[in-house]
């Protein structure tokens, strides 16, 4: 049985209806023969041997539902066997895990979790389509340093999708986390991270 087990969930888009929904699918970009490099292959790669990598696919991350993505996360809680536990919120999977812990019990304390490129607000401030089921409720946000040992705050200045603000909102509320930014990872579309496989390997 390995040591433990590291449940990554991978970002995605918030949209107001389903014109909207139809026309963001028109306007991406698509090749069949386009491979993205991604550093979770990297970290399949480079982690300890002792973790499960675990890269949990949500329902329809073209359209964000909270309530579905928590039914779908709430699945993995059975394969959650080893010591260690280490959860990663890319994006608005950021907010996504965020939101979870601040208002529900997991199974198991996390040893660490680590916030890549993480949403706070700014679908709110920017289109306006966030309701009050995805967002945070500040009031409990606090609680998420109860249920995870150690945070982890990751964020690069030239994001093109979530800006640093966005990342340095969260220390208001985890005023401990361990914040490393970046200048040159983008919305972290790269093929390698060693730092978050340095912090996870430090558990073993």
């Amino acid at each position: 049985m390995k040591k433990g087990q590291i449940v990554y969930i991978h970002g995605g888009s918030i949209v107001r209806n389903r014109e909207e929904f139809y026309r963001g699918l028109h306007e991406k970009k698509y090749s069949p023969f386009v491979k993205r490099e991604h550093w979770y292959d990297y970290a399949d790669q480079n982690l300890s041997a002792d973790f499960d990598l675990l890269r949990l696919k949500m329902p329809n991350k073209e359209w964000y539902d909270y309530t579905a993505w928590s039914i779908w996360f709430e699945k993995t809680f059975e394969y959650l066997v080893g010591d260690k536990f280490v959860l990663i919120g890319e994006s608005l999977g950021g907010l996504f895990v965020t939101k979870y812990l601040s208002e529900n019990k997991l199974p198991k304390k996390i040893d660490q979790l680590h916030l890549i490129a993480p949403v706070f607000d700014r679908y709110t401030v920017l289109q306006g389509a966030m309701d009050s089921e995805m967002a945070h409720n500040l009031a409990v946000l606090k609680t998420v340093n109860d249920a995870a040992e150690k945070i982890y705050l990751y964020h690069s200045t030239d994001d093109p999708a979530v800006p640093c603000e966005e990342g340095k909102k969260y220390l208001q509320y985890f005023p401990n986390a361990q914040y490393e930014e970046f200048d040159d990872r983008g919305h972290f579309f790269k093929a390698e991270f060693p730092e978050l496989v340095d912090n996870i390997n430090k558990l073993i």
